[in-house]
């Protein structure tokens, strides 16, 4: 109910809901946006801070509400979800320079070859490790990503997977920095960055 009280909250949500209707958005798009959500704020700001100038994905990143809020000068919104994809084209103030349904296939098969941010955020929960491990593996074997961010559940709720990112250290990369999600104490944001490229 706080959520609600805040107008810039309130008259984005109530934008959201119009986009909802529109596209035939999942209720969480507009429910758990940008302003009623600390994370994606924190996230954009930490982000920020990096030395990332030229190329940024996120894969299953919704709206693109962190992606387009981003210094780099090609930001890469990947979706299954096409309705998202048409309907964070009306969002104002967004800098999202290709949208593209798909998923990590999608990512691997992307030009340019060279990355300085992948962000892998919220869909991970619903992948076994295993999965998960195949998927990023794949991706990061034939890119060279300087920068990764994903989350960690601090604890799993019915249905989804905790992830450890061990696997990330074979391929090269190590932890940047941890952050958490503003006090909602859902998840832990990680940072992975690749010793070399």
């Amino acid at each position: 109910f706080k959520k609600a009280l805040n107008p810039k909250c309130l008259v984005y949500s109530l934008f959201l809901y119009t986009l909802k209707l529109r596209y035939g958005l999942d209720i969480w798009h507009w429910r758990s946006n940008f302003y009623s959500r600390k994370y994606k704020k924190i996230v954009v700001r930490e982000l920020n801070k990096l030395p990332i100038e030229q190329v940024a994905i996120d894969l299953g990143g919704g709206l693109g509400e962190i992606i387009g809020r981003l210094k780099t000068k090609e930001n890469i919104l990947i979706d299954l979800d096409e309705k998202a994809l048409k309907a964070s084209e009306k969002i104002p103030g967004l800098k999202i320079t290709r949208r593209i349904k798909g998923s990590w296939k999608e990512a691997i098969d992307l030009t340019p070859n060279n990355i300085d941010l992948l962000i892998a955020i919220n869909w991970i929960h619903t992948k076994k490790p295993e999965e998960l491990t195949v998927y990023l593996e794949n991706i990061l074997k034939r890119k060279k990503i300087k920068f990764l961010l994903v989350d960690s559940l601090i604890t799993p709720w019915e249905n989804s997977f905790k992830h450890d990112f061990k696997f990330l250290e074979k391929l090269g990369y190590k932890i940047a920095k941890r952050f958490d999600d503003g006090g909602e104490n859902l998840r832990e944001f990680i940072i992975f960055e690749k010793i070399k490229l």
